[in-house]
């Protein structure tokens, strides 16, 4: 097959964005850009990747979508058409005053594939136009969990010493970047947004929640609603009840993130609702 043709932007070309938010399924990252994305001046790219599986989608308004699964085009010629995108929209946002803020779809590097990917496709291809870059986290048990329910996770990674051991590349590889928790957001989001958009240079107003239920994002794949607040965990199978204490990842993950789960305590309360 022949393929298309198209024509280079070069990376130096593309126009800064705001900022850029890089966070695994199932850690809340739809909720929190939604809440960020209530500001009349903030637009939101929900689930951005150039490394994501070409798929056909019924999007008659988007022809470029179906272009981009083409086979007929090569792996450069579709990063130059993202490029060529993520500048038309950086061009309108700037002519419209609006503060652009990119959520990576880091799923598609980390958790599809024989092995995690070495790098972030979004930043390899996008680099410093990225803006200012921040990770949202959750506890691995828990969007372990939230993961396998929503049947997101390939075979490969349908355990939690594979699943985490993923996690653990794409930490590392945003180790420089700071780090919020889901957490920290469910407990006090009225402390954690306006940190967050600080971070990211993005604008605040802190009555967000009046806004919450019209802001529509892609993903929302766990337990999705309009309030925001700190739930109980799902209940843990035994198969992955028993991994706790033999998942090296696990523990590593729970130790850089902050998560203190090596403790008896927290096993016997862990344990306890296990089914």
């Amino acid at each position: 097959m022949r393929a298309i043709a198209t024509a280079s932007l070069p990376k130096g070309r593309l126009q800064r964005m705001t900022g850029t938010l890089h966070a695994m399924a199932s850690s809340g990252g739809t909720v929190v850009c939604r809440a960020l994305a209530t500001h009349q001046k903030v637009l939101v790219l929900s689930e951005v990747s150039p490394g994501a599986r070409r798929r056909i989608r019924f999007v008659p308004d988007t022809p470029l979508a179906s272009l981009m699964a083409s086979p007929l085009l090569a792996a450069e010629e579709r990063e130059d058409l993202f490029l060529q995108q993520m500048a038309k929209i950086a061009e309108l946002s700037r002519e419209k005053g609006w503060e652009l803020l990119i959520r990576d779809h880091p799923h598609s590097d980390f958790m599809q594939g024989d092995e995690p990917s070495a790098h972030s496709s979004l930043v390899r291809v996008m680099g410093d136009s990225l803006g200012a870059r921040c990770i949202l986290v959750r506890h691995p048990l828990d969007s372990f969990l939230s993961s396998r329910a929503s049947v997101y996770l390939s075979r490969r990674v349908n355990n939690l010493e594979g699943y985490c051991r993923r996690l653990l590349q794409f930490d590392e590889i945003h180790r420089d970047l700071p780090r919020f928790t889901y957490e920290d957001f469910c407990a006090d989001p009225e402390d954690f947004l306006p940190r967050l958009a600080e971070r990211l240079g993005l604008p605040f107003e802190n009555d967000w929640r009046a806004r919450l239920a019209d802001v529509k994002l892609s993903g929302n794949s766990g337990r999705s609603g309009d309030v925001v607040t700190t739930r109980s965990r799902r209940r843990v199978p035994h198969d992955v009840s028993r991994s706790l204490r033999s998942s090296p990842a696990f523990a590593e993950l729970c130790r850089r993130w902050g998560y203190n789960d090596n403790s008896a305590r927290w096993e016997r309360r862990l344990l306890g609702r296990s089914q």
